[in-house]
């Protein structure tokens, strides 16, 4: 074939070399400002390792010198999925022709193969296509409407069964203002610090970002508009911030919806190592030759590694469903027991409803679990730990006792020490 361009070998590094393929992955507005980020080398289903705090760090010293770890470490995985997506593009080269074409012809010159500028023009143009069909899908994708797309941030939050949710309505300039700021407050208090790094955002419709515009235009209580900030460094996009929180306007999101979210939470996953195979742009062989195509393909998906940790407003939610605790708590988690043994009682705390399991008691303790009593959606199961005598033992007594919810992943430990000796039976 004439004229064939392959431009497999670019680098991927959108500083280095704004190219096709990284125009086409890093110039969407969402992309480019790290609105979301870009999670590469995923090239089928894979799970992603995160690690979270389950358990306190600082327990009780028991004066002795008992090892008692206590994991602190949890590792939880989310599944991330990538769809392989193809790019087939034909155009006859007669209707591209304008004025710009007939120059870069040469006399007398059939149509039959693109001058270089309007070559890099039209790929310029296609990446630019690219990323606006990416954004839109990493938003408002929903493969349930159509098989052909992944499921973006708005399907992902709406089906999640752990994401917070808030019951919307119709925006308008009377109630936006107000509507941003449920969202601002339903934000669970750790993700508040993403303030501090600049990744919080609430994303919103360019309809929305008009809304408020006009409500912010007419607000001339100081109080009021004093939690909202604009730069109107570019007079034309000015950036809107309510209490540090940046607005931010998208493609693929309707004209009710809100969400809050740290952008370290949202990715577009890629697989820059080999996701573009070959991406060529050439002529048709005759008797075709007044045609030329584009041909490539790439893998893309969308994934939000902790759900629990953004919001979203919807007129889709009826009930609002606000931030949910881990569902399991035990206080204390370590306890200390005289030489001579005794019985103490820690508690646990669940939804109502859910019964904690322990796991076997360790050697020289004996454990009971009580009856839970129920207040405010939560069951408080106490948990009595006798210890046997262990005066005079060549060493203390260490154990721990792992309490667990059915059917879930989920457990906490409690530490137990016993002393070989009482400080107050050796010392008078």
């Amino acid at each position: 074939m004439a004229n064939m361009y392959n431009i497999n070998g670019l680098s991927y590094n959108a500083k280095e070399n704004p190219e096709w393929f990284t125009r086409a992955m890093f110039g969407g507005r969402l992309i480019q400002g790290g609105y979301i980020r870009v999670l590469t080398g995923v090239k089928g289903d894979e799970l992603l390792s995160q690690i979270d705090l389950e358990n306190k760090i600082l327990q009780i010293d028991g004066k002795d010198c008992a090892w008692t770890p206590n994991q602190i470490i949890k590792l939880s995985e989310k599944k991330a999925s990538v769809k392989t997506y193809k790019i087939n593009l034909e155009q006859c080269i007669d209707e591209l022709e304008n004025k710009r074409t007939l120059y870069q012809l040469s006399p007398g010159a059939k149509n039959e193969s693109l001058p270089p500028e309007l070559e890099a023009a039209t790929l310029a143009l296609i990446a630019i296509g690219l990323s606006n069909e990416i954004e839109e899908m990493v938003v408002g994708g929903d493969e349930s409407v159509d098989p052909n797309q992944f499921n973006g941030m708005v399907k992902t939050l709406l089906s999640s069964a752990v994401s917070i949710q808030l019951a919307g309505a119709v925006l308008t300039k009377a109630n936006v203002l107000d509507k941003v700021e449920a969202v601002y407050n339903a934000i669970p208090e750790e993700v508040l610090q993403s303030e501090d790094a600049g990744t919080l955002y609430v994303m919103g419709s360019y309809n929305t970002r008009r809304l408020i515009r006009a409500a912010l235009a007419d607000k001339n209580n100081q109080v009021i508009a004093a939690s909202w900030t604009v730069d109107d460094a570019d007079k034309r996009n000015p950036r809107l911030y309510y209490l540090g929180m940046e607005f931010v306007p998208a493609k693929g999101i309707d004209n009710n919806t809100l969400i809050g979210y740290d952008s370290r939470n949202a990715y577009l996953l890629t697989d820059l190592l080999s996701d573009l195979d070959e991406v060529e742009l050439g002529n048709f062989p005759k008797p075709n030759e007044d045609k030329v195509f584009i041909k490539g393909r790439l893998r893309l998906g969308f994934v939000i590694p902790f759900e629990d940790e953004m919001v979203i407003m919807s007129t889709a939610i009826s009930t609002d469903r606000p931030a949910q605790d881990d569902g399991l708590a035990v206080a204390p988690n370590s306890l200390v027991f005289r030489a001579a043994g005794e019985s103490k009682t820690f508690n646990v705390v669940t939804n109502t409803g859910v019964e904690p399991t322990l796991s076997t008691a360790p050697t020289g303790f004996t454990v009971t679990k009580g009856s839970a009593t129920s207040a405010n959606g939560k069951d408080t199961t106490p948990v009595t730990v006798v210890a046997a005598d262990n005066t005079g033992a060549m060493r203390p007594r260490v154990g721990q006792i792992i309490v667990s919810l059915p059917d879930e992943d989920r457990n906490v430990t409690v530490t137990l020490n016993q002393r070989n000796e009482d400080v107050d039976t050796v010392t008078p």
